[in-house]
């Protein structure tokens, strides 16, 4: 009888393999590229911007800095004077006391539309004349104006003007024209704030202004300084 041989082949044990050193090893390279980085950063955290004094800027860059916000300024200045409004001086005494001889003014005439009580500059159409003139709108196309030779005041569409830009003493007489005129279309009716001496659409020669003939509304008195004013 034959006997079977059990065959127990003892396992191979396979050694045991230690924790791998360069997780849990202090002195692993890894580690040390890390604790070598740490102190740079801090280098680079301490040259922020935010930390970093601002340098200020040279006399030389300031003064070019301000030369070229001048010149823009003057470009600028220049073209709103050339396609937006332009430039006058008073001659006479017409408009005192409004305006006086030698003042200077800035006059538009962008998308202007004539109104009672504006100040505008027009050319006379009288022959002979072509310098420009300087009057206050009285009344508009339709409307009537008349003259009372009694109170010497200014009536328009039957109700006294309310005038407190003349002096005091100032009365107005008619000087020919029809009385009361109704202004024709497209014209308005001028005159000066000085009437004792102003030539305006009281004189035959002048009458009504048709507006085509405006030059623009005076803005503002620019000179002299100390009485800089703004017209409505």
């Amino acid at each position: 009888m034959s006997e079977e041989l059990e065959f127990n082949p003892t396992p191979t044990e396979e050694p045991e393999t230690a924790p791998s050193a360069e997780i849990f090893d202090l002195s692993s390279p890894l580690v040390q590229e890390e604790s070598e980085v740490l102190p740079v950063v801090g280098r680079r955290r301490a040259l922020e911007p935010s930390q970093k004094k601002e340098k200020k800027p040279s006399p030389v860059a300031s003064l070019v800095e301000f030369v070229e916000v001048l010149v823009s300024a003057l470009v600028a200045a220049i073209l709103v004077l050339t396609l937006v409004c332009r430039t006058g001086v008073v001659e006479g005494s017409s408009m005192a006391p409004t305006m006086h001889s030698g003042d200077r003014y800035i006059i538009s005439d962008l998308f202007y539309t004539p109104e009672q009580g504006d100040i505008v500059v027009f050319r006379p159409g009288i022959e002979g004349r072509e310098e420009l003139w300087i009057k206050r709108v009285i009344a508009l196309e339709g409307q009537e104006v008349y003259i009372d030779p009694d109170d010497f005041k200014v009536y328009v569409d039957g109700e006294p003007l309310d005038e407190p830009y003349l002096s005091e003493y100032t009365g107005t007489i008619n000087k020919g024209t029809e009385n009361p005129i109704v202004v024709p279309k497209d014209c308005v009716y001028v005159l000066g704030d000085n009437r004792s001496v102003s030539h305006d659409s009281r004189y035959a020669d002048l009458g009504c202004v048709e507006i085509n003939r405006l030059a623009g509304r005076v803005i503002c008195r620019f000179w002299p300084f100390n009485s800089f004013e703004f017209y409505n």
